[in-house]
């Protein structure tokens, strides 16, 4: 019911523009509707709420999502990395970060953030993987 509850949530949000997680919920709806439009209002709504509540694993799940649905291959999968970054999985972050870098323009600001999440992943991703044998 998100056409429904894209009213309430803006307003919402105009009240209180300050709260992530009403910007979360905003954008969460925004995204779900499907329209380009809005996904990508969606999307802004989320970066805002990111930099203020940075490691909300909930929210770096449905931005994926978001960039997902606008054809942000590289993007969507950064995301994901920084959902499991938040998350504490640290192997899953790392191969989503390492799929990041091979769709992102390399040295971009992007592509270095995958690349810091692949050094700072990749020892515990290997540990993870010999314990497994």
């Amino acid at each position: 019911r998100a056409k429904e509850a894209e009213e309430p949530q803006r307003k919402s949000v105009a009240l209180k523009p300050e709260a992530p997680l009403l910007r979360i919920n905003l954008g969460q709806t925004l995204i779900s509707l499907g329209d380009r439009a809005k996904v990508e209002e969606g999307v802004k709504e989320l970066k805002i709420a990111l930099s203020r509540e940075g490691d909300n694993a909930v929210a770096w799940r449905v931005m994926a999502e978001g960039y997902d649905k606008l054809g942000e291959n590289g993007q969507a999968r950064l995301a994901t990395a920084e959902a499991y970054v938040s998350m504490g999985a640290p192997e899953e972050a790392y191969v989503f970060a390492r799929r990041a870098q091979d769709l992102l323009t390399k040295n971009s600001i992007e592509w270095r953030r995958a690349s810091d999440i692949v050094l700072v992943s990749e020892p515990a991703a290997r540990q993870q993987q010999k314990r497994r044998g």
